[in-house]
């Protein structure tokens, strides 16, 4: 069914394509939301299995659903979305294999009425990999940009794109996305970052799904690695202009170079749990070295990368998560005191 003409407050878009088996998920979540002042605009780029037969199912006024005959680039998927079709002032961006609570835009349209200085909003995320469940990292309800990216690049914080909420007349202003992009998500938020302070609400009310099937972990290492620093210098050159202080900027150079390492050697990890060779994930090496340099903490995860089989990877991996979990649960804990 068609929605209302009426622009609504928010949109929650859901792009898909060959996901049948989820996006039912990510649908009924949106569906399930208590905030009534939304639309919910499935856009399927071009699926060839059985995902129109999974979203014909659905009747709301809220859902609109778009559907192209040919797959394209997901970042020119993105920038046909935001460009020509989200109708709501702001706008909620959820992966075919992400879902959110029912109280995930009521609470964030609450912060962005309180705070109407906010660039963007995101929520406290629950990220799912396998049957493991870890929080992501939040800051406080409110706190400037600047202190914002200081703490994402120090990995205080954790941004999951299912958990933003933007001003769409912002994400037009930017402008549109390369088509070879990989990390839309980064792409908008490292730059609205500058626009003013960033709003959290610390609650679980999205959730984020770690895939071993989806493009992003099979992405190879040296393009992954490229972007995020290329990304990460953007946001440095931002900051230097708007801080004027070379010391902070020094800083945040040395949490980038870190960052950038550490990330690229857990990609090393997901391209071997994705099957990559020996020889595959030795040239990535070759090719990443100036990124791992002066990162010692990097080292031992593309050790075990070359080491081991997929299987104990993927065990590796989940003992990781569940350890962080109940290290997070402890910390938790301890700051609310007895009972």
């Amino acid at each position: 069914m068609i929605a209302s003409q009426r622009a609504p407050r928010l949109t929650i878009v859901i792009p898909t394509v060959n996901r049948p088996l989820l996006v039912g998920r990510a649908v009924e979540s949106a569906l399930a939301q208590t905030a009534q002042d939304i639309e919910i605009l499935v856009s399927d780029n071009g699926s060839t299995d059985e995902t129109q037969d999974v979203l014909r199912k659905y009747r709301d006024p809220r859902l609109r659903m778009l559907r192209r005959e040919k797959t394209i680039p997901a970042a020119a998927h993105g920038n046909y979305i935001i460009a020509e079709q989200v109708r709501g002032e702001l706008v909620l961006a959820l992966s075919d294999d992400d879902y959110i609570e029912p109280q995930m835009v009521e609470r964030v349209l609450d912060l962005f009425d309180r705070r109407p200085d906010l660039s963007f909003a995101y929520t406290g995320c629950s990220m799912h990999y396998g049957a493991e469940i870890f929080p992501a990292l939040t800051g406080p309800e409110v706190e400037s940009g600047t202190d914002f990216i200081a703490a994402y690049f120090a990995e205080k914080r954790e941004v999951c794109w299912c958990a933003c909420v933007t001003r769409i007349a912002d994400l037009r202003a930017i402008g549109p996305m390369p088509n070879d992009l990989l990390f839309g998500d980064f792409f908008y938020w490292m730059k609205l970052v500058f626009k003013g302070n960033v709003g959290c609400v610390p609650a679980p009310l999205s959730h984020y799904t770690f895939m071993t099937d989806n493009t992003s972990s099979s992405t190879p290492v040296f393009r992954w690695a490229s972007e995020i620093r290329t990304r990460a210098d953007e946001v440095i050159d931002a900051y230097d202009k708007y801080c004027n202080d070379q010391g902070k900027t020094a800083a945040m150079r040395r949490l980038c170079t870190r960052l950038v390492a550490r990330t690229a050697a857990n990609q090393f990890v997901w391209n071997a749990v994705r099957g990559a060779g020996t020889l595959a994930l030795v040239r990535s090496l070759r090719e990443c070295l100036p990124f791992f340099a002066g990162e010692p903490s990097a080292w031992p995860r593309v050790a075990i990368a070359l080491m081991l089989p997929p299987t104990l990877l993927k065990a590796m991996i989940q003992r990781a998560a569940r350890r962080r979990a109940r290290l997070l649960q402890i910390s938790a804990s301890s700051r609310l005191g007895p009972a």
